[in-house]
This record gives C-alpha cells, structure tokens and sequence, in this order.
C-alpha cells in the first residue's frame, strides 16, 4: 500500500511539475518542442546516442523555431545572428534564466567563448536577448515585460537592459509626462531586482522644473491667489527674475508620497539641480540643509537632466541603507538623463 502511495504521488507530482512548465514557468513562452519544456529527457535521449548529438537537434529546433529557442524546461538557446531584419512570428518575446550550457566551440555575436569564460558569455547573452526583447516591443504587449529583470543580474546587465528599454519605451513617444511615468516604474523594478543596496532603494523618481509643467508651459490666467490684492484673475508668468528663484515640483515617481516642491540650491535635488551635476550622498543624516520626505532614507543619488544648459528635471533615487550608491550607478544614471534629455520635449 505504502508502495502505491509513493508510486501515485510520483506520479502526481511529475504531472503538476508537467503543467507548471508548460504553461507557469518563466520560459514557458518561448518557443521549442513541448517535450523538450516538459522534461530534461528529451536531452537525455539525444544526448544518449553520443557527443554533439543533442547539439545538432538545437540546430534543427532553430530552423523550425527561430533564432531563440527553448531546449530544455529551464535552458534557453541563442543562435546567431541576433541581430537580423526578420524574426518569426511564431515566436513570442519572453523572459526567463537564459541559462544554456551549449556554447562551447559556438560562436556568439563575434566571439568565442569556452567553458572557463561561460559567466562572461551569459552576461552578453542576457543583453543580446533584451535587444532582441525590445526591438519588439510594439508587436507584443511591451507595459508587462518590459519591466521583468531578470534576478541574478549584474548591476551593470540590468541598468544595460533598463536603457534598452527605455528605448523602446519611448519610441515614437515624446511627451515627457507619458516617458517619465514609464521609467521611473522601470527604475522601481530595476532596483527590486539587484541585491542588498540596491534592493533597498525606497524611491525612485523625478522632479520637474515647474515652467515645464504643462499647464505653465506659457502664461495662463488663474483664480485669485490667497490674499492677492483686488478681485482679479492673476497672470502666472514663466520667466524666472534669478536662478534661486527656480523650483522644482514633483513629478512622476514610485515610493511613498514626497515633497511637493524644492527650491534650487535646497537639498540634494535643488543642489544637483543648481550646480548642474550628479551628487551622491551616503549618508543624508551628514549632508546640510538634507530635506527629509522619507525619514526611512538614509542614501541618495541626483542626476540632472539638461537641455540647452539648463536643468530641466532630476533623477532622484533614495535607499534606506547607507552608501546605496555608488559610480557604476552615477555613469549609467547620466547616460539615462542624457538619453531622456534628447528624447522628450521639454
């Protein structure tokens, strides 16, 4: 009986295992043969017959499936070229452990890679396929995805597939309201997805100089001001007397409500805003005149986007661990206020 018992929970489990990567896993819409996502022995059979075996069955699964193709329930396999005019539309855009062992002696986008350097080719792979992820964002439902990273990531990989899609994100799209929405939630994510400090990252978002706010993008005639003098509308003009003078307000973000507006020259935003340069703070309880919106932070970075000499807006990045920063954060930050610089009108 006891027998019987362990023989139909084997059973039963290898059937729930079945589904579950056939229709819930993180690979399960690549595309590739169903057994091959079912279960590791439809490698064990090829590979059984001898060596290399199993490497000319993935051959044969790239010309049925397309330059990207599931081999096994957790392996995914990349054939070059990545880069090609054409891409089958039978297979869907995914994401998932790109985790294949079947470089060896394979050439991958120009190099060669050996087994002692596979860390180096899974890193470059993971940045291929978000290309290759990206180039199709408009075909297939690009919101969700885009912002899946995958965990066990360098930093480096996930702010490099984070520019990728912003790219993507942003094409044919200039309106810097719609723009900033998007990447501050692939920011949130981002961050979520890297270990400790990273992962401590509490806000993410932007400040807008106000005079490119849509409503004062020229001058607009408003209700009464509290405790104007008259009865009269009052006249909102844009054009600031000096640069103190000039506020940032509060633009789209992911965290716990913030500060409404900050003064340039005040705090790290209106610092980094007024001196037109990047400033990291490892501890803002040390740096003076720190204006405190969450008092669970203790970390800060602020890049500033600029346009024409100007600051336009901020990056503005919180941790509540101290030093969550650092200068691989500053150069890729910086590549993203220049792309979103030229990207959208300001």
């Amino acid at each position: 009986m006891f027998v019987c018992f362990l023989l139909g929970s084997a059973v039963a489990y290898n059937i729930v295992m079945i589904i579950h990567r056939l229709h819930f896993h993180k690979l399960s819409r690549f595309p590739g043969p169903r057994l091959a996502a079912a279960t590791g022995l439809y490698e064990t059979y090829f590979s059984a017959w001898g060596p290399g075996i199993f490497e000319s069955e993935i051959d044969n699964m790239h010309e049925k499936f397309g330059p990207v193709v599931r081999i096994t329930p957790d392996e995914v396999h990349i054939q070059e070229p990545f880069r090609t005019s054409s891409y089958s539309d039978d297979w869907i855009k995914g994401t998932g452990e790109l985790e294949s062992g079947h470089y060896q002696g394979r050439s991958v986008h120009n190099f060669q890679y050996k087994r002692p350097s596979i860390s180096r080719a899974r890193s470059l792979l993971r940045v291929e396929v978000n290309h290759i992820i990206n180039t199709l964002i408009e075909k297939h439902q690009p919101h969700a995805d885009s912002s899946y990273f995958m965990p066990g990531s360098s930093k480096a990989d996930i702010y490099e597939q984070l520019l990728l899609s912003t790219q993507g994100l942003l094409d044919g799209q200039r309106n810097w309201v719609s723009n900033l929405s998007n990447v501050s939630s692939l920011l949130w994510h981002a961050y979520a997805s890297l270990p400790a400090p990273s992962s401590s990252v509490n806000w993410a978002g932007f400040y807008i100089r106000d005079d490119k706010f849509p409503a004062l993008a020229s001058p607009v005639t408003s209700p009464p001001l509290p405790g104007a003098p008259g009865s009269g509308s009052v006249i909102i003009s844009t054009t600031y007397s000096c640069s103190e003078s000039q506020i940032l307000l509060l633009g789209p973000f992911h965290g716990k409500p913030a500060c409404q507006e900050i003064r340039f020259g005040k705090g790290v935003c209106g610092t980094a805003a007024a001196k037109q340069e990047t400033v990291i703070v490892p501890d803002v309880l040390t740096f003076p005149g720190h204006i405190a919106c969450d008092a669970e932070s203790r970390s800060e970075i602020v890049v500033p986007i600029l346009v024409n000499g100007e600051t336009v807006a901020i990056i503005d990045i919180d941790c509540t661990e101290p030093s969550g920063f650092d200068e691989e954060d500053k150069k890729y930050l910086e590549k993203l206020a220049a792309f979103l610089a030229e990207n959208c009108d300001w």
